[in-house]
């Protein structure tokens, strides 16, 4: 069996999800699987066995002190990485920087390390080049680092391509990603393509679905950090456009994030203060039961890899409407088991929105077909499947 460790931004964060599944995944297949923070958790919680100290970002003031912390572990996995960084990048503080990054992972002697980000990658490409040879790494390309990422700093493509083409296999989450990767000058031979799963057993109703027009009220729901990617602004606009052709709605939007002040203030601008709930972020439990009491999903975002909250939307048989961008093309057909919208265009959405909710029949046959059409190949069983193989690749 393999020593792997895995490498997140920080523990028990919703967006470490697929980690969480892959740490038990290959602990149940008899593999040693230690957990790595590059980030101090915002969560109080113990350090539990498999679990490293969280590491701070390398341009933080507790950067050092932490690193040597976990350093101290093992001083011979110190004294190694000290060595090989002055080797291979002298005398300097870009060495230093490079040996406490890699000392924690060198001292728990992996057979293979997962980055859980390509921007992870990025951080410790340094510390990567003084792994031992027979190391082998993944990195997982989940969507904004390969999608938005280079369009916003193209400066980083070319360091970002480097780093990729010396890993050992990218796991990307959608032919989108995949795409955008190769396009960068990643070998193609490397790439790997997992789409993210759900639980349909999990996500299974546990009420009948109610059809619109059951309700006095139709319920709109929609997942994701508050952040200008997931343009909750085009999704009130066009909830405004829904509200004004008579229709009795209410929006409920589910997550935190930066831009949580100023969507509150743009549903007021546009009188929707009344008819929109910003519940924060909420336990998954929580999530799920705001999805089983909803009429329809909406998912507004620019870029995607694939979403999460639009599958277990599906799962649990509520239809949703998405932006084309990223992954979701690939997931859902327009008018088959979902409905596809431009990105950015309010007027597409709400003429969708109202295309569902005046049509009861034909948004539940919808839900139904997108809750078939994740056994297509997005259980949990195929992305199991599918990892396992590519580990296999390199064991």
């Amino acid at each position: 069996m393999a020593r792997i460790t895995l490498v997140v931004n920080e523990f028990d964060t919703g967006s470490e999800t697929f980690l969480r599944r892959l740490a038990t995944l290959l602990a149940g297949d008899g593999h040693t699987v230690t957990e790595y923070s590059l980030l101090e958790s915002r969560t109080t919680h113990q350090i539990e066995p498999g679990r490293a100290m969280a590491l701070p970002a390398a341009n933080s003031a507790g950067f050092p002190l932490a690193a040597a912390k976990l350093a101290t572990r093992s001083s011979k996995a110190s004294a190694t990485a000290m060595s090989r960084a002055t080797a291979r990048f002298g005398r300097s503080s870009r060495a230093v920087r490079a040996a406490l990054h890699a000392a924690p992972l060198l001292a728990t002697r992996p057979d293979v390390v997962h980055l859980s980000f390509s921007g992870i990658a990025l951080s410790l490409a340094d510390a990567l080049e003084l792994l031992d040879p027979q190391t082998r790494v993944i990195v997982s390309c989940r969507g904004t680092g390969e999608l938005v990422s280079p369009v916003l700093h193209p400066e980083r493509v070319e360091a970002l391509s480097s780093v990729l083409n010396r890993c050992d296999r990218v796991h990307a989450v959608s032919e989108a990603v995949a795409g955008a990767v190769v396009g960068m000058g990643v070998d193609p031979k490397l790439i790997r393509v997992i789409r993210p799963a759900v639980d349909t057993k999990k996500f299974s109703r546990k009420a009948t679905y109610q059809p619109i027009g059951s309700d006095s009220q139709i319920r709109v729901v929609s997942v994701g950090r508050l952040h200008w990617i997931k343009d909750f602004s085009t999704l009130l606009g066009a909830f405004g456009q829904l509200r004004d052709s008579g229709c009795e709605a209410q929006l409920t939007i589910i997550g935190d994030g930066p831009e949580k002040d100023a969507l509150q203030y743009r549903s007021f601008v546009l009188g929707l203060a009344g008819s929109v709930v910003f519940t924060g972020p909420l336990p998954p439990e929580q999530v799920r039961e705001q999805l089983e009491g909803a009429h329809l999903f909406v998912l507004s975002s620019l870029s995607e890899g694939t979403s999460n909250a639009a599958l277990e939307a599906m799962a649990l048989e509520l239809p949703v409407i998405v932006t084309g961008v990223g992954g979701m093309p690939e997931v859902i057909e327009d008018g088959v088991n979902g409905w596809v919208v431009p990105p950015s265009n309010p007027a597409k959405l709400a003429e969708s929105m109202t295309r569902a909710v005046s049509n009861s029949s034909l948004a539940e046959q919808i839900g139904q077909a997108g809750r078939a059409s994740l056994a297509k190949g997005l259980t949990l069983e195929m992305q199991s499947s599918a990892i396992r193989q590519m580990y296999q690749e390199l064991l």
